[in-house]
């Protein structure tokens, strides 16, 4: 089996990057019935021209045509043909999953080659599929963002698992009504705003308040759209946005930081970042920029006549060399509200955004009930609080593990971004009819409309230690406090 699963793998990867050019793909917007099962239909275009709430063809044909017959299973991605940048394959007697192509990262961690991770999935793949180069590298989704839990070191990846809810209006698909959320936490190091900051503070040392801290958030997330291969079942689609690249997240403000009439939401916003264990680990996958900036669409509250920023307590950090403000446009008239924040092609953006809310508040639409699968591979949060909790019993150990998070976070930083308040007016963004197909705005059509396109990712400095790895790389030898828990930390034990 092992032999199977290298061979496997050494032919997709030659498959995968032996023929450089570019395939002739149909233009499904001019056709609709070379729309395959999973081609991406947005559902309109975000600020930044990424698909929006795009869903999936078999969805699409379901609701506007009435076909395929259900009991077909399309949505079913194992049961049809997934093709990549690659000449077809002239045998293939099944449907194809995509008329364009799909952008593959496999493992390449040792641990795969030997079939220990990355190796149960009912597609046979190590790893991801995603729906990339020809839908701009990224992709929109509007729902409610939930902590999910951490992965942890090696095995796992360091990475935030959060989870989107979406509702049937957003959703990819019939019952597809939820997305995984992933970020490398070593990437975001260099965050400086009070909520990110805190955030990791309680990833690493205070674990049974990650989820409050994030709450039933709101959310605009922007991320590379793939299937995780490894975590799928039939089931469980194995939706994700991985990388994220860009959040905005309205946040628990609860009083007396927070009137009734206030808001708190955090953004954070990225060119590029790795897709975990399952893939090629050090390849960064980037996300456009246009006009050296990404902005948000922020919701507005509903029954509120208008809004301002509270600049007071307003604070964005930026640990790139783009310079320009932070603007916050509000069109009060339209009901609309823009952010939209400078990022280079080297840096990272991240802020606290208040809001202060005029008129009479009313009632807010509720996220949808979401039964979901939880992932059994994150680490257990309360078996890793009882492991900080033993170390910080020493008192000497505690104060060690407190001034590593302290220099971590004066070495981090802000690079404080000024804040401007912004009122004008905001054309709204195209909207479909109800069955409209609209093409994915990809790199041919971006260059059209004079979008700029970067093709490679940015050389960027290597990824920081989190505290807990860069306390024991300290402290191991010193105590045997320090040592049985670095020891259990690094799965010694």
């Amino acid at each position: 089996m092992t032999t199977l699963r290298i061979a496997l793998v050494a032919s997709l990867s030659v498959a995968c990057a032996s023929h450089p050019t570019t395939p002739t793909v149909p233009k499904i917007e001019d056709n609709p019935a070379r729309l395959s099962r999973f081609d991406l239909v947005p559902r309109g275009y975000d600020a930044n021209g990424f698909a929006l709430n795009p869903q999936f063809g078999w969805n699409y044909n379901r609701i506007c045509h009435k076909y395929p017959d259900p009991s077909l299973r399309p949505q079913d991605p194992s049961e049809c043909s997934w093709h990549f940048w690659t000449p077809q394959r002239e045998d293939e007697k099944r449907l194809a999953c995509n008329t364009y192509p799909m952008d593959p990262d496999f493992s390449t961690d040792l641990s795969s080659t030997v079939a220990l991770t990355c190796s149960d999935s009912p597609l046979s793949y190590m790893g991801h599929l995603n729906w990339g180069r020809f839908h701009g590298g990224a992709v929109t989704y509007e729902g409610w963002v939930e902590w999910e839990g951490f992965s942890g070191r090696w095995p796992g990846d360091y990475d935030l698992n959060f989870v989107l809810t979406l509702n049937g209006r957003r959703s990819p698909g019939e019952g597809w009504n939820w997305i995984a959320v992933e970020m490398d936490s070593r990437e975001l190091q260099p965050v400086g705003s009070d909520w990110w900051r805190s955030l990791l503070r309680k990833v690493e040392q205070h674990k049974l308040e990650v989820h409050d801290h994030v709450g039933v958030a709101r959310a605009q997330v922007t991320g590379l759209l793939g299937i995780d291969a490894e975590h799928m079942s039939l089931r469980d689609p194995g939706l994700e946005l991985h990388p994220a690249y860009a959040m905005a997240l309205l946040v628990p403000c609860p009083q007396p930081e927070c009137s009734q009439l206030q808001e708190r939401w955090a953004l954070l916003a990225r060119s590029s970042g790795n897709e975990g264990l399952c893939s090629h680990w050090d390849r960064k996958h980037v996300m456009s920029v246009l006009h050296g900036g990404h902005t948000f669409r922020l919701t507005w509250a509903p029954g509120r006549t208008g809004v301002r920023v509270d600049l007071k307590r307003s604070r964005f950090c930026g640990n790139g060399s783009a310079k320009q403000p932070v603007i916050v446009a509000h069109d009060d008239r339209r009901k609309s509200l823009r952010v939209t924040v400078p990022l280079s092609e080297d840096g990272m953006v991240d802020g606290d955004l208040y809001l202060e809310w005029i008129g009479t508040p009313a009632e807010q639409e509720a996220p949808p009930a979401a039964p979901r699968i939880m992932r059994r591979d994150l680490e257990d949060p309360a078996a890793a609080q009882r492991q900080i909790d033993a170390v910080k019993a020493d008192p000497d150990e505690k104060a060690a593990l407190e001034a590593t998070a302290e220099e971590r976070d004066q070495q981090a930083g802000c690079n404080q971004l000024v804040v401007v308040d912004q009122p004008t007016e905001i054309d709204p963004l195209p909207v479909p009819k109800d069955c409209e197909l609209m093409a994915p705005m990809n790199e041919e059509r971006r260059q059209l409309v004079g979008l700029p396109i970067r093709a490679a990712a940015p050389q960027q400095p290597a990824e920081q230690k989190n505290v807990i790895d860069a306390y024991c790389e300290k402290r191991a030898g010193k105590s045997e406090a320090a040592a049985k828990f670095c020891a259990e930390h690094e799965g010694k034990h």
